[in-house]
């Protein structure tokens, strides 16, 4: 039996500019057991005024290979597009680009093993307007996480 335990946190690095990282961090000991028999996956779902470049993910494909469905456009400004339309993005994380599951090999003394999945995300031209802020709050919902396993 898999000790289901994962701590999962996430974070956005720097929390503004246009060039943004969505930083989620898995610690526990049930990815050592996971890693064996189970795939992890990250789904996002990203409002208008966030993107990804599809072309630069290509990049990590040794740390995750990805599934995008959303505007793919990266020169539109947020206006040019259908504001009600979400992006989303599906990770499949490839553990062998995962350091510190190292940790998985070593006694109960050793850290705890974690994964880390960093992914670049853009932000799309605002609106501009004389009587607005200078700057825009855009809500980005973390990541869910999952894993998927073969029925035992």
């Amino acid at each position: 039996m898999i000790s289901t335990m994962v701590s999962v946190y996430s974070a956005l690095s720097p929390s503004h500019g246009f060039h943004p990282v969505s930083v989620t961090s898995l610690e526990g000991k049930a990815l050592c057991q996971l890693r064996e028999n189970c795939d992890l996956y990250l789904y996002y779902t990203l409002p208008p005024a966030i993107f990804v470049d599809r072309y630069e993910l290509e990049n990590y494909r040794d740390s995750f290979t990805f599934k995008h469905r959303g505007p793919t456009n990266l020169e539109l400004p947020v206006f040019a597009l259908d504001e009600e339309i979400d992006s989303q993005l599906l990770l499949h994380v490839q553990y062998s680009d995962a350091a510190e599951l190292w940790a998985c090999d070593n006694d109960v003394e050793s850290p705890v093993p974690r994964v880390d999945v960093n992914l670049p995300l853009h932000v799309r031209y605002g609106r501009v307007s004389r009587d607005m802020e200078p700057f825009e709050s855009v809500h980005v919902p973390w990541p869910e996480v999952f894993f998927a396993c073969p029925r035992s």
